[in-house]
This record gives structure tokens, C-alpha cells and sequence, in this order.
């Protein structure tokens, strides 16, 4: 048991970052595969959330030391690509 969690010890940033892609490409999954009204009931929830998760991610970025500039254009880029895959953009 040892010799198996010594590398995934030693490796924490590659570790975390392969289960964030899984947690990712599972949730995709999961979107691809509603149905219609299930898409749009997923949107309209999605809809009454993001502002506020919007907020709190800028808030605890801005709080983190990073340049305001690539907090703000990362932002804006993350949740592009978030509303571009839910089909926000007509």
C-alpha cells in the first residue's frame, strides 16, 4: 500500500489536477445527456446562481495577491467557456 501512495503523495498538484479534469468530464457528461426540459430546468438554476458564485470567485481571487488584470481576464475567459458549453450564447 505503501509503494502505491508514495508517488500520488509526492505528486499532490498532478493528483488534484487529474481528478478536477475527471470531476469535469463527468459533470460534461452528465449536461450532455438531459433532455430538453431538463436542459432548460438546469439552465434557469444555473441562471439564479451564477451571479452570486460569479461575485465570490472574484472576491476570493482579488483577496488571493494575484494582479487584478489576469484575475479579471481569466474570469471572464472561465466563465465564457462555462456559457459557451451550457449553449447560453445564441
Amino acid at each position: 500500500m505503501e509503494t502505491i501512495l508514495r508517488p500520488v503523495i509526492r505528486n499532490k498538484g498532478a493528483t488534484i489536477g487529474i481528478v478536477l479534469l475527471v470531476i469535469v468530464g463527468l459533470i460534461y457528461n452528465w449536461i450532455l445527456g438531459m433532455n430538453p426540459e431538463e436542459h432548460e430546468e438546469f439552465l434557469e438554476t444555473i441562471q439564479d446562481f451564477l451571479p452570486i458564485v460569479m461575485f465570490i470567485t472574484l472576491a476570493s481571487l482579488l483577496f488571493s495577491g494575484f494582479p487584478v488584470a489576469f484575475i479579471l481576464g481569466g474570469l471572464a475567459l472561465l466563465y465564457g467557456l462555462i456559457g459557451y458549453y451550457l449553449d447560453v450564447f445564441l
